[in-house]
């Protein structure tokens, strides 16, 4: 249940006002050392990066890119956080 309303409200929330999204200077940094640079197109397509070029230019589509990939790499180390707290859970009450 805490990871649902992590992911949906707390998480976007956080990513879509970092620093690292919002200043552009910052969004090829984001990109190269994700884990989850693909997660954009992976996610939602071809046409979903050809809008944003549209929309924005470069600019915006490493917006959107870095947003997606940080979003999911943070997404991933809170799963990771809250699966060892699960299992230490589980141990301290054997």
């Amino acid at each position: 249940e805490a990871e649902e309303i992590i992911d949906n409200v707390r998480l976007h929330e956080t990513i879509d006002g970092h620093q690292w999204i919002i200043y552009y200077g910052y969004n090829l940094d984001v990109i190269k050392h994700s884990d989850n640079e693909d997660c954009y197109s992976d996610n939602f397509g071809g046409d979903a990066l050809a809008s944003s070029l549209e929309q924005g230019g470069m600019d915006t589509l490493h917006c959107h890119i870095a947003f997606w990939a940080m979003y999911a790499d943070v997404q991933d180390r809170i799963h990771d956080a809250l699966d060892e707290y699960e299992e230490a859970h589980k141990q301290d009450e054997q």
